[in-house]
């Protein structure tokens, strides 16, 4: 839709073009309203270009321009000229001026004197009040509903793309609330430092992208899994009743050649339980994060445990519990077959996806496993260097 509204546009604004010059001339002849012409038998392009007009159109606006333009003389209307579309002007309205026609919050096309066509009168009816008196005459978009949007370049905002629109701010109201006060008229660099506190790096282009197909592909698995929400996921909470939560987690270190994986064990009071860290051979990610679900369902059913919820950061893993065995890469047969056989065990297992931030125990312990304890490693205590991780998730 973004893509024929740009050809829309170029239909209203770009006249110039020899794309529009040719279709225009073939489709709307002497008509100048796309939403004349509605030919049986036209182009495929043109047809879903006037289904795109038709969807659009509430949204675009004619901008009239500076209301002191005259009105017979000057070129204000899609239409052309007044004094070229009617046998004369009446000397009275030689010098009347846009200024002039608008009162009272509307257009009194009734009151000219000059004989204007039922055309010209249906469009001053269609003219909705005066936009930017600074801009030339030409078509806009303004959507009623959406005044901070404007897209008067041809382009939308990226305010309005990330934050602004209705479907942004119902993403922001579920990771946030208190997000939402702090939008009106902040620009939107200052709004994400705003609304990520201690964050002080500037995001390169690249980083960006990446972020973004991350999350896009995360959110095409979600809709599969049926296992995303939200709510609460930002930080660690304690699991309810006698329910165990075992966080998992993996961090690739190409630089030396090495992962490692990690796994944490906590009760309902966010008591420690136990916990364990290795170094891993490299290979895939996906591989790496079923490794470390595994460790940790077996270090679960060691310690007795048998009602918990395995938390993890990785999308995949929820998407390729899901998928039949014959299905998957042989990267990672071997390890799921073995979590399958753990969970056709005499207990209860639920996998649940949370974002990093509720995560990072289990981060930080795949990491330092890798730097200091390149050996399987069981933790009946959490060592000094991250209790303050710990009481950051207790609150």
């Amino acid at each position: 839709m973004a893509l024929l509204g740009k050809l829309v546009w170029d239909c209203l604004n770009n006249k110039n073009k020899l794309w529009v010059q040719v279709l225009t001339h073939k489709y709307l002849q002497n008509s100048k309203d796309l939403g004349s012409s509605h030919c049986h038998n036209a182009s495929t392009t043109w047809r879903n270009i006037l289904k795109a007009y038709d969807i659009l159109k509430e949204g675009f606006r004619w901008n009239v321009g500076n209301m002191q333009q005259s009105i017979c003389y000057d070129e204000w209307s899609p239409l052309g000229k007044l004094c070229d579309l009617t046998s004369y002007v009446h000397i009275s309205e030689t010098n009347f001026s846009l200024a002039d026609l608008w009162s009272n919050g509307t257009w009194e096309g009734d009151k000219l004197v000059t004989p204007i066509s039922h055309e010209v009168k249906q469009f001053l009816h269609s003219l909705g009040p005066p936009l930017m008196s600074e801009s030339e005459p030409g078509w806009i978009w303004w959507p009623a509903s959406l005044k901070a949007y404007s897209s008067r370049e041809d382009l939308e905002t990226m305010e309005h793309c990330f934050r602004d629109c209705e479907k942004s701010r119902c993403i922001w109201q579920m990771l946030d609330p208190l997000l939402i006060d702090s939008f009106e008229g902040t620009p939107l660099e200052f709004w994400i430092r705003k609304v990520m506190p201690g964050n002080e790096a500037i995001w390169s282009n690249y980083k960006l992208v990446a972020m973004a197909r991350i999350t896009a592909n995360d959110l095409r698995k979600s809709a599969s899994t049926k296992c995303i929400t939200f709510k609460d996921r930002r930080r660690w909470k304690p699991p309810t009743g006698d329910t165990f939560k075992v966080n998992c987690d993996a961090s690739l270190f190409s630089d030396w050649n090495l992962a490692g994986i990690s796994c944490v064990i906590r009760d309902s009071n966010g008591r420690w339980i136990s916990g364990c860290s290795s170094s891993y051979p490299p290979g895939p990610i996906v591989r790496c994060e079923l490794f470390a679900v595994w460790r940790g369902l077996i270090l679960a059913w060691d310690y007795g445990l048998r009602d918990i919820v395995c938390k993890t950061d990785s999308l995949d893993i929820l998407h390729i519990l899901k998928i039949p065995t014959n299905g998957l890469n042989c990267d990672v047969v071997d390890i799921l077959q073995k979590i399958r056989e753990l969970l056709s065990r005499p207990w209860i297992v639920d996998f649940e996806w949370i974002t990093r931030d509720a995560n990072v125990v289990a981060d930080w312990l795949a990491r330092y496993a890798v730097k200091t304890n390149p050996t399987h490693v069981i933790w009946l205590e959490p060592c000094d260097e991250f209790q303050h991780l710990i009481l950051v998730d207790l609150g």
